[in-house]
């Protein structure tokens, strides 16, 4: 027998990598021996223990409860030595959970909380763990259910659909039986396969959509991110990104053709928007990674001209205290920006492109205190300067979500999990229920948050306070104990996650980053720099120095990628990497500059906007159209239907 093949062979080996602190080696080999003998009780064990010894608290107590065993402890000099029985009735373990519900979903499974499993059909609810070979159906056109398995993967199954989850060591699976299904993978070490009657598709670290019609005998695969392998064995074909790939009954799938992504990521209930700030399914980060799920759409060679809007009445004079944030795009392409107007004390939220000037304006109750954020649910979030974090929909009256206890909070963020995350002048306030003003709130005081926190892989969230301080929450396990340590510079810049690391720019000019195995390291960016880094089209660190010359992260130094904004301005704004890959660099005049690619030395375009001193954040709107807003209250919309 292989190694491979034997269930004690892999335990051992397993084991001895815990021993060598090699824990995803360790995590693979433990998983792949309880699915070849589920009945190994001393696998479960050596397996919760590689999972807490990794920091996954929350993976180890759902897998130490999978089990009934007799323990007998002997201590032994220094050590304990546990002997596990094995012949004791084993639980179903937990292989994801629900993390996002709409509609009416219904669960067919074994009960991970009972000694003796019951199989049992309940309707979702947020956070329920499910199981290996756990049923999901959601029951009409408006249903759809998210499920996030314990590597961070992603699955979000359609209206009337219907699938069956599944588990192996080395790649999670679902049996699509109905429906569709959107994946997306973020684990480089794991696989992901969709099986249906007609064919699987198999992917790693990639985003993709199956459809599967069994009246009509097809299954179509659509690919947003990576490469996807599809087909019966022996027969598969490859669909890349942007390609699409059907299958009919009795015949190998079609040749790939390209499709319209727009038109695919516009249905409601894939969540490429409003998922959270570490969405990675369609190129990152949705509010402050720098990388969009939309095509910057270029008319012409390099002629593409900008719209600007003034959200400050032309002609008015200006006020020393007018101010301006955001934009921010919601899922319906909606353009929101927030305005103070300093001579009437008056906070607005601006949404761009209705009424008679192509402006909606909704009052504030109070001055705004930092940027608007997007919920889940497609409201507004905006902090306010007397601690309350309001909450708006559009044409609809606003109210308090939650205020915060060290007023005037500076940031709010909005967890996958319903957390409601606020910076404040004193550090971070955590509330479980984000719905409710009067719910208690846990705070920590790291120091003052100039941005938001950022949300990375494994339910691991992120936070940079300006005199240097950064915590780190395992919410697996818990907010209530961060792991906080000293960056030795006040941080000026919103964290972006890239892989499992995180970074940003400090006051002095220097790229911070916590790598993926929690050192915390820094170096001087050429020139200094003042814009948030963003992550590469290869998933690399990229930050762009005051003289506007972009550097990519490299084994922990910088480097040179070749693309240069090119008009002798500073650069303040963070890079922006569209769909294609391509890089835009805005420099202090409003210019902006498109690159093919971080390498590419000439620009494809050079477009002037006239928008002086930008925001640090630009937005893209799924329409491919660039919006741009200047601390002057212009904002600019470059490309896209805007223009056409």
């Amino acid at each position: 027998m292989a190694l491979g093949d034997s269930p004690a062979a892999l335990d051992t080996l397993g084991w001895i990598y815990v021993g060598l602190t090699r824990y995803d080696q360790a995590i693979a080999g433990l998983s792949r021996a309880i699915f070849l003998d589920a009945d190994m009780g001393v696998a479960y064990y050596h397996l919760g223990e590689a999972y807490r010894r990794n920091g996954q608290f929350r993976e180890a107590r759902d897998i130490l409860k999978a089990f009934v065993a007799a323990v007998v402890v002997v201590v032994v000099g220094w050590g304990i030595y546990a002997a596990i029985s094995s012949t004791a009735p084993l639980r179903p373990y937990a292989i994801a959970k629900v993390t996002s519900v709409r509609g009416e979903v219904r669960l067919t499974q074994r009960d991970a909380d009972e000694t003796s499993p019951q199989v049992k059909t309940t309707p979702a609810e947020l956070g329920q763990p499910l199981t290996a070979d756990a049923e999901i159906r959601t029951l009409n056109d408006k249903s759809s259910v998210e499920v996030t398995f314990t590597d961070g993967t992603r699955l979000t199954l359609g209206g009337n659909s219907e699938a069956v989850l599944g588990m192996q060591s080395d790649k999670r699976g679902a049996s699509l039986k109905r429906g569709d299904i959107f994946l997306c993978l973020s684990a480089e070490e794991l696989t992901f396969e969709v099986r249906t009657p007609l064919g699987s598709a198999i992917a790693r670290e990639a985003s993709w959509l199956v459809e599967h019609d069994p009246t009509a005998g097809e299954v179509t695969v659509t690919v947003v991110k990576g490469e996807v392998s599809f087909g019966q064995i022996g027969a598969q074909i490859t669909v890349a990104r942007g390609q699409t790939s059907t299958a009919v009954r009795g015949q190998t799938p079609g040749a790939p053709s390209s499709v319209d992504l727009r038109t695919l990521l516009s249905r409601a209930w894939i969540p490429t928007e409003n998922i959270g700030p570490a969405w990675p399914c369609v190129g990152g980060n949705a509010e402050h990674s720098g990388r969009s799920p939309f095509r910057l759409a270029l008319n012409g060679q390099g002629k593409t001209a900008a719209r600007v809007l003034n959200l400050f009445a032309e002609g008015l004079a200006r006020h020393r205290d007018d101010r301006v944030a955001g934009p921010v795009v919601n899922a319906a392409g909606e353009v929101i920006a927030l305005r103070h107007e300093g001579a009437t004390a008056r906070s607005e939220l601006v949404v761009m492109g209705k009424g008679k000037d192509g402006l909606t304006r909704m009052p504030l109750p109070a001055p705004f205190a930092g940027e608007p954020a997007l919920a889940p649910d497609g409201a507004i979030i905006v902090p306010l300067a007397d601690g309350r974090i309001w909450s708006v929909r559009l044409g609809q009256a606003g109210q308090a979500r939650a205020r915060a206890n060290d007023a005037p909070a500076t940031s709010v963020a909005l967890a996958p999990s319903g957390e409601l995350w606020i910076g404040t002048q004193k550090g971070v306030e955590v509330r479980r229920r984000e719905a409710d003003e009067t719910a208690a709130s846990i705070r920590f005081e790291i120091g003052p948050l100039l941005a938001p926190v950022a949300f990375g892989p494994e339910q691991v969230v992120f936070a940079f306070s300006a005199n240097g301080s950064i915590a780190t929450w395992n919410t697996a396990a818990g907010v209530d104990r961060p792991v906080v340590q000293e960056a030795g510079h006040g941080i000026r810049t919103a964290p972006v996650v890239f892989g499992k690391s995180v970074a940003a720019v400090s006051e002095q000019g220097y790229l911070v980053w916590r790598d993926a195995v929690g050192v915390v390291r820094s170096t001087k960016v050429p020139a200094g720099a003042v814009a948030p880094p963003a992550v590469g089209p290869d998933g690399r660190l990229l930050v762009v120095s005051l003289e506007g010359v972009l550097h990519v992260l490299a084994d922990g130094t910088l480097q040179t990628t070749g693309a240069r904004a090119r008009g002798g301005e500073r650069v303040f704004v963070q890079p922006i990497v569209d769909a294609d890959g391509r890089v835009i660099l805005v420099d202090e005049a409003g210019t902006v500059f498109v690159f093919a690619s971080p390498a590419a030395r000439e620009p494809l375009a050079i477009i002037p906007t006239g928008v002086r001193s930008p925001r640090p954040y630009p937005a893209m709107a799924p329409d491919g159209t660039l919006y741009i807003l200047g601390n002057d209250g212009r904002l600019a919309a470059v490309g896209g239907k805007v223009l056409e």
